[in-house]
C-alpha cells in the first residue's frame, strides 16, 4: 500500500467523505492497491451517506457499468441525478447515457427513489 493511500485510509476511517471517495477511486482503478469493485463500493457507500456528490457519481457509474454489482439502470440514474443536482459536473454527462438506455417508467421510478433518499438523508 503507497503512502497516500494509508492517508487516505487514516482520513477515511475518521469519517472524511473525500478521504472515503479517494480510497473508493483507489480500490476501483487499482491505483496503490489491489483492484476491488467491492471494496470501491463499500467506501462510495460510506461517503454516499455523507451526501458526498462525487461519491454519488462514482456508484451510478458502477450501477451502470456493472462493476461488483450487477447492471441497474435504476440505481444508476438515481445516484447520477443526485450528483447532478449538486452541480457534479461528471454526473451530468453520464445522464443522458444512462436515460437513454431506460423506459420512461424507469426513468420516473428513479427521480422517485432520488427524491426519498434526499428526503430521508435531509438534516
Amino acid at each position: 500500500m503507497l503512502c497516500w493511500v494509508r492517508w487516505y485510509r487514516l482520513s477515511a476511517d475518521h469519517g472524511n467523505a473525500a478521504a472515503q471517495t479517494a480510497l473508493g477511486d483507489s480500490y476501483h482503478n487499482g491505483e496503490g492497491v489491489t483492484h476491488d469493485f467491492k471494496e470501491a463500493l463499500s467506501w462510495y457507500r460510506k461517503a454516499a451517506e455523507q451526501a458526498f456528490p462525487r461519491a454519488w457519481t462514482s456508484l451510478g457509474v458502477m450501477y451502470d457499468k456493472g462493476e461488483g454489482v450487477l447492471i441497474d439502470p435504476v440505481e444508476s440514474y438515481k445516484w447520477l441525478v443526485l450528483a447532478a443536482v449538486r452541480g457534479d459536473q461528471e454526473a451530468n454527462q453520464y445522464i443522458a447515457g444512462v436515460s437513454a438506455k431506460m423506459t420512461p417508467t424507469q426513468v420516473d421510478e428513479a427521480k422517485k427513489a432520488a427524491m426519498e433518499w434526499s428526503k430521508s438523508h435531509s438534516k
